[in-house]
């Protein structure tokens, strides 16, 4: 592997190479949005082989191939990324205490955080005790009174 240096034309043809990635990337979306689930594995296999032979067929180096190239690897890059990820939380059993290594792990394919409705999160809500506030002016000094209550109880 040879380097070279960075110059304006090599640093463009990145950002060019960048902005279509994002670009393929957001088309993977778009259709994977429009498929219904059922159907989702067939059409993210065909989208990440169609985008791989997409940027194959494209010859050049100008801006407008640099762009579709980086697009059609950014389809199949977040379509490859989408079949493993299905596959490995059908496969992944979260623990209540995971270890540094399991959380990367579990960050890698998206079951890190329990908002992203990937696993049960009130299996691990811990119980919140919120306590009522009330608020009243007093305007005698001119201030306001806090006072609080702890029968109200939030997720138990």
């Amino acid at each position: 592997m040879n380097t070279q240096k960075i110059t304006q034309k090599t640093a463009t043809n990145g950002l060019l190479q960048v902005a279509g990635m994002v670009l393929g990337f957001m088309l993977g979306g778009a259709v994977s949005a429009a498929v219904p689930a059922e159907s989702r594995t067939i059409s993210r296999a065909g989208l990440a082989i169609g985008g791989v032979a997409g940027a194959t067929m494209i010859k050049g180096n100008d801006a407008q191939a640099l762009i579709l190239k980086a697009a059609g690897l950014g389809v199949s890059a977040r379509e490859v990324y989408g079949l493993a990820t299905d596959y490995l939380k059908k496969n992944t059993t979260v623990s209540a205490d995971p270890t540094l290594l399991e959380k990367l792990k579990l960050g890698a394919i998206g079951l890190a955080c329990p908002c992203d409705g990937s696993y049960g999160a009130s299996a691990r809500m811990p119980s919140l005790a919120m306590p009522m506030l009330e608020t009243s002016y007093n305007e005698f000094d001119g201030s306001y009174e806090v006072q609080t209550s702890n029968n109200n109880s939030l997720f138990r």
